[in-house]
């Protein structure tokens, strides 16, 4: 059985369940959120999304309607930040610890490649 909208509807409305009902009202409002991020570059932290319509009579010109969105999104961190920051949290002088993580970071990226990694 496909999960389609109106069965997530249908859910929301005739459940005997609470708990299944708020689960499927929580479904239904992030079925609704725009999905700015679908094509985006795994790199993109910030969308802005405008609403147009061609106005009839107007040559095709697109009028703007709707409000002006902007979305962030933060990236997830990779396997070798995380490493890197669990080991710049380590007790050191102010000066070396600023540095610290970004020098933890090159040595497992310079690991990788000698390795033939991605």
């Amino acid at each position: 059985m496909e999960l389609t909208r109106e069965e997530v509807k249908r859910c929301a409305t005739f459940s005997t369940f609470t708990e299944t009902k708020r689960l499927a009202t929580a479904l239904l409002a992030e079925m609704d959120k725009p999905k700015v991020w679908t094509n985006a570059p795994d790199d993109a932290t910030n969308a802005t999304v405008y609403h147009f319509r061609c106005k009839s009579g107007t040559m095709g010109c697109p009028e703007q309607v709707g409000k002006l969105n902007y979305y962030t999104r933060t990236l997830p961190k990779s396997r070798i930040d995380e490493i890197a920051e669990e080991y710049a949290k380590l007790p050191t002088t102010a000066p070396t610890q600023k540095y610290l993580e970004s020098i933890i970071k090159s040595a497992i990226m310079k690991d990788r490649e000698e390795r033939g990694e991605k």
